[in-house]
């Protein structure tokens, strides 16, 4: 009986060093464990922020479709979030305390020895070895891994959304777990989508921006143009003889000379054509004419000039021509008198053979 007892109590000794390690274990698991994820859900909570900055900024140049990959996938590691969160704060979720009990369980459960026929004497193979029965032997040595109990201990200082703060040092290596690092997995894929949806977002504002200021350039261009038609094809803003000459323009072949802008331009191609058949420019004698200079034509030729301020020189579409273009019958005359009007210039009908008041050299733009 006495052997045995030795020997039962040896067996149990050894169970329960074993159960001690096992829970040990156990425990050193669940540190790890809840490490890594208290790790993958900070980093995946930081993904879902920046991912939720983009796409409130993008919301409003990226359509829908473009947002649809990167909307699920934050939905998706949100509730990842949520899920493991809340098995971080209550325990419930944590494979590794499960372990510990499955583990103690199977300790608990070692077969025993049968126990002896008392009838039988123990002979000296059952009797124990005092070695064996020493209490060192029957204690487990610290210095053969059991962890310290502080390194086991959570720090209380609250971490928020996790419960509490792990004192073990996670390092950036891939988890063990696999709920953390599935959690991972997503996170990268948002961060993925995250930059993916900023380009997009980016592409279209700078495409906008560009079209935007391209828009801008063209509306600017378009109403120059359209300053300048209105300036070239009328000089109503100005009285009879007063127009500023920045509002003329010179005439390139007779120095000296301004007419509006659009009567320049049809004479410029006038006189092109002019040259091609005479082999020399028109010879222009007046044009543009002021007020000042109306009344002094006034004061000098009398009833060949219009009253002071009534005149179309004034009005930068008139002007008189030399080169014998001046006489009725001339080569130079006849030849304005065919071409002339294909370019918007006419001898009015006052001023023909038949008029009222013969002036061979006076044309008038009429456009």
């Amino acid at each position: 009986l006495g052997g045995y007892t030795a020997a039962e109590s040896t067996t149990q000794s050894r169970v329960t060093a074993v159960a001690e390690a096992d829970v040990a274990s156990a425990a050193q698991d669940r540190l790890t464990t809840a490490g890594e994820r208290a790790r993958a859900v900070a980093t995946a909570r930081s993904a879902v922020a920046d991912a939720n900055v983009v796409q409130t900024s993008a919301a409003a140049t990226v359509s829908e479709t473009d947002r649809a990959a990167l909307d699920g996938a934050v939905a998706h590691l949100t509730a990842l979030i949520d899920d493991l969160s809340a098995g971080l704060s209550d325990g419930s979720a944590d494979p590794a305390t499960e372990a510990a009990d499955r583990s103690g369980r199977t300790s608990r459960s070692v077969e025993r020895p049968a126990v002896p026929d008392l009838a039988v004497t123990p002979d000296s193979a059952a009797t124990p070895d005092p070695a064996v029965t020493s209490d060192s032997a029957l204690t487990p040595d610290p210095a053969a891994g059991t962890p310290d109990p502080a390194a086991l201990t959570p720090d209380p200082a609250a971490v928020p959304g996790s419960g509490y703060l792990f004192r073990t040092p996670v390092d950036e290596a891939a988890p063990d777990d696999d709920l953390a690092a599935a959690m991972l997995a997503t996170a990268a894929r948002v961060v993925d989508l995250t930059a993916r949806l900023q380009t997009t977002a980016d592409t279209i504002s700078a495409a906008a921006a560009q079209a935007a200021a391209t828009a801008a350039e063209v509306a600017k261009a378009a109403a120059a143009a359209e300053r300048e038609a209105a300036q070239r094809a009328s000089l109503s803003a100005y009285a009879n003889g007063r127009v500023p000459a920045d509002a003329l323009c010179e005439l390139g072949f007779a120095v000296d000379h301004q007419l509006r802008c659009d009567a320049a331009e049809a004479l410029e191609s006038l006189n092109e054509s002019y040259r091609a058949e005479f082999g020399s420019d028109l010879e222009v004698t007046d044009s543009y004419r002021s007020y000042s200079a109306q009344v002094a034509c006034s004061r000098t030729k009398g009833g060949l000039c219009a009253r002071p301020g009534t005149s179309n020189h004034g009005l930068g579409v008139a002007l008189d021509l030399g080169g014998g273009i001046q006489s009725f019958g001339s080569a130079q005359h006849e030849w304005m008198a065919d071409h002339a009007g294909e370019f918007g210039w006419v001898l009015p009908a006052w001023a023909g053979i038949s008029g009222s008041k013969r002036e061979p050299w006076h044309w008038e733009f009429t456009g």
